[in-house]
């Protein structure tokens, strides 16, 4: 993947100030063929392992998590979206396995990409939120990113209270950084990442993870033992 300067800037105040995220000017997939192939979903294997040049979200607690946190370990990122039908179908089951995925060799990272001015959102559950909680800001009022990143912290959370997700972090792909460094254009969308950092396989469109063959895949990458998977 091209070298890309900085998707994220330090903002000067706040609790976000050391680690704050901001978008960059320029998406950072260098393919815009590869994100057409990518819309019309499946699986895909890279020629090559990927290297991610952009690496941060913001995490449910308002801090700033990293790729990097992970290495020794699988990670499956889930790109999803609030207004995504396909998220709506898998995440249920994503659910459970959070749980039951828990302490292995396997991380489960979630990641909303929706956007406090993203007018699909802003139709979607950011208009529900902002029904339901009088004190939230209007889309006027977001006026810096730090105020963006609050609000959107807090839609997701109350979304998936909502839906009663209580395992699904509110984790949020700030800018949607991540998800176009992988040049996807589809939610739901799954980058496997190989202990060392690297995207090896990508998943686009709900996938059956709760079933025997998505269990067995997923057992696999968390170092399970088959008999291990079939006393989950």
């Amino acid at each position: 993947m091209r070298h890309v300067l900085s998707r994220f800037r330090p903002l000067a105040f706040g609790a976000l100030a050391a680690l704050a995220l901001a978008p960059a000017a320029q998406a950072a997939c260098r393919d815009p063929g590869a994100r057409t192939m990518f819309a019309e979903g499946g699986y895909f294997q890279p020629p090559a392992p990927l290297k991610p040049e952009a690496v941060r979200f913001l995490r449910a607690d308002g801090s700033v998590g990293s790729l990097e946190d992970y290495k020794g370990k699988s990670v499956m990122l889930l790109f999803w979206a609030t207004w995504c039908g396909g998220c709506m179908v898998e995440l249920p089951a994503v659910d459970a396995l959070m749980k039951d995925y828990e302490g292995t060799d396997l991380v489960i990272l979630p990641l909303s990409i929706d956007e406090a001015q993203d007018p699909q959102s802003a139709r979607q559950a950011l208009l529900w939120y902002r029904g339901e909680n009088p004190e939230a800001p209007a889309e006027h009022q977001l006026t810096s990113p730090v105020e963006e990143m609050r609000f959107l912290r807090g839609a997701m959370r109350w979304f998936l209270d909502l839906k009663g997700w209580s395992h699904i972090p509110a984790n949020v792909d700030y800018g949607r950084a991540l998800f176009d460094e992988f040049c996807q254009a589809g939610t739901p969308a799954h980058v496997i990442l190989n202990p060392q950092g690297e995207a090896v396989e990508i998943f686009v469109g709900a996938q059956p993870w709760d079933k025997p063959g998505g269990r067995r895949y997923l057992d696999r990458l968390a170092g399970k033992t088959s008999a291990q998977g079939a006393a989950q």
